[in-house]
């Protein structure tokens, strides 16, 4: 947390007493004396930094164009340091021994004094109560002959009290003088970063986490043990946080009823006894599936009843390429080609693959038409069979055509009034015509 010391113009009688004075140096002594702050807008454009032990104002001064500063023994060197002095700097007097200058932000500004023979006044009170201007202090510090021996540091008030913390090795704190009594002289500000601090402890292991704890300036992990990858449990939504209850699933094969909640999916398992258990699905337009509940053997396949013209068997399992059941079909002896499989000659040989004849796609089709109970050539075959579809004049390319889009031909079997229609023909492996 950073904050800087507000202290107003002289007029209100504020300042920053040591614990201890710092004396007069030596001749020659090196010293650095390093300020970091802004003018506070109000009072005397000047502004006394300290007084010494000779108690005169006006030794150490900042205003808007120069920092001037008094060596006992030889005067008071005076720089211009080229900023707004309104404005949040750190301005630093070096001297060693023979040089004096100044840094503005660690950069030397112009007028180095050569030559310099003198030694530092020493400190009794810090920005002392004279007619100087409000001041905002973020640091003051003194090195002598290397040393630091003040490092007056507000943020290590914590923005409280009436003492201005010494960090260095000294411990020469600083007691605020009239200064107001409910801590609107220690000023919060960002010192980048957001002040965030991150306070690690252990976690047991990358599987675990915890509940964040959010506090101001610092988040703090918890390690809670989840019992494994797993567990899935309940998420609870609540402000600012997750808070996940692991729940154990007993094995990946169960699933549940899903119920959705405005804030999560809760999943409550159902058993499976088996794999090998489907109940009956019952069809009553189409094609009807018979899904057996056992199956005793490989071997065995039942007999079920179809009432539709095409009735097709998928075994679970078949002993060998040569045993084949026997299914019991109802209604007629032909394989029905259906229309979305008429399109093209391949698509017709595709779908006979699909039951139970093998070959280049000719060479299913000539199966099937032998199997129909013609034994001819390949395209006698087709016109026979068109033909005995109803399909009685034309082209074979015209009857192909009607049969490819499922119009239905001539029953040659139909009675008319009573009797036979003598201008059909039998459509059998005979052909009958009326005497």
């Amino acid at each position: 947390m950073a904050y800087y010391l507000q202290v107003q113009a002289g007029g209100f009688a504020e300042y920053i007493d040591l614990a201890q004075d710092i004396p007069f140096g030596n001749t020659g002594q090196p010293f650095a004396l390093t300020v970091k702050g802004s003018y506070g807008g109000s009072g005397s454009s000047n502004v006394q930094l300290f007084k010494g032990f000779s108690d005169r104002n006006g030794d150490t001064t900042l205003n808007a164009t120069q920092f001037r500063i008094s060596l006992f023994g030889y005067g008071a060197p005076t720089f211009n340091h080229g900023v707004n002095y309104s404005d949040t700097h750190e301005y630093k007097f070096n001297y060693d021994g023979t040089d004096a200058w100044l840094e503005v932000d660690g950069v030397e500004v112009a007028g180095r004094v050569t030559g310099v023979s003198g030694y530092f006044t020493g400190i009794r009170h810090i920005l002392p109560a004279t007619t100087r201007g409000a001041f905002d202090l973020y640091h003051l510090s003194l090195d002598l002959d290397g040393t630091n021996i003040l490092n007056l540091e507000p943020s290590a008030s914590n923005g409280t009290g009436s003492i201005l913390p010494d960090t260095s090795v000294s411990g020469n704190n600083g007691t605020l003088v009239n200064f107001p009594t409910d801590d609107s002289q220690w000023v919060f500000y960002d010192a980048g970063g957001g002040g965030l601090v991150i306070t690690s402890i252990a976690i047991a292991s990358a599987e675990s986490f915890g509940t964040p704890v959010l506090t101001a300036g610092a988040v703090t992990l918890s390690p809670e043990t989840i019992a494994s990858a797993e567990a899935l449990g309940n998420p609870t939504i609540s402000q600012g946080a997750t808070f996940i209850s692991p729940l154990s699933i007993n094995t990946e094969e169960f699933v549940g009823n899903p119920i959705v909640t405005p804030q999560g999916v809760i999943i409550t398992p159902v058993e499976i006894p088996t794999e090998a258990l489907v109940g009956n699905p019952e069809v009553s337009v189409g094609l009807a599936f018979i899904l057996p509940e056992e199956i005793a053997t490989q071997e065995f396949v039942g007999e079920p009843d179809i009432d539709l013209i095409l009735k097709q068997i998928f075994p679970d399992a078949i002993a060998s390429l040569l045993s084949v059941g026997r299914p019991l079909v109802l209604g007629g002896d032909r394989i029905i080609i259906p229309i979305e499989s008429r399109v093209t000659w391949n698509a017709v040989a595709k779908y006979l693959r699909e039951l139970v004849f093998t070959g280049a796609d000719n060479d299913v089709i000539m199966k099937w038409l032998r199997s129909e109970g013609f034994d001819d050539a390949y395209n006698d075959n087709w016109e026979q069979y068109l033909k005995s579809a109803g399909f009685l004049s034309g082209a074979m390319s015209d009857k192909y055509a009607l049969w490819r889009r499922g119009i239905n031909g001539v029953d040659p079997w139909i009675l008319s009034d009573g009797t036979w229609d003598d201008g059909k023909i039998w459509q059998d492996l005979e052909t009958w015509r009326d005497s």
